[in-house]
């Protein structure tokens, strides 16, 4: 549901009052309200809670960490191919490209290496053995985080093809 909150500015530089709230229920019937956050350059973050405490991360830095795909597949995935209607839409198309570009400030091309990312920067509030990769962390983030049924959900993009030439 899009709400406009005026407290979401209290986040911190950046926040406006826009935001998503997503409930995520697993199949045991717990369930979490998650909020995606709208910023004044364009941005999206995602905020969760995890042992009563709330994080926030780059919404593109999820969908990388969530699929093996590139900044194209992403565009075409959130927009639409090439001559679709909402391609031609020049707010949306312009936010998408914003994130993407953003987001290469971050130097993680793969999934792998923003999942390592992820994992080494949650390593200890998981608490998860030392010998555990920061790849291996980074996939337990998403398993353990009780918003992983809308992650899961969200990692399947529509594909579309890619010239091999």
């Amino acid at each position: 549901m899009a709400i406009n909150r005026p407290s979401f500015q209290n986040r911190g530089p950046g926040y406006t009052p826009y935001g998503i709230i997503l409930r995520s229920v697993r199949p045991d019937e717990t369930s979490q309200t998650n909020v995606l956050h709208y910023l004044n350059d364009g941005n999206m973050t995602f905020r969760f809670s995890w042992r009563k405490n709330e994080y926030l991360i780059p919404a593109m830095m999820i969908l990388k960490a969530l699929v093996e795909t590139n900044d194209r597949e992403i565009f075409e995935g959130l927009v639409g191919p090439a001559g679709s209607k909402s391609a031609e839409n020049t707010f949306l198309t312009d936010r998408i490209e914003l994130l993407l570009r953003t987001y290469k400030s971050y130097g993680l091309y793969t999934k792998h290496e923003t999942r390592a990312y992820l994992g080494e920067k949650f390593r200890i509030v998981l608490g998860v053995p030392e010998t555990m990769s920061n790849y291996e962390v980074g996939t337990e983030f998403f398993a353990a985080s009780s918003w992983s049924t809308w992650a899961t959900s969200t990692s399947r993009l529509p594909r579309t093809p890619t010239s091999t030439s």
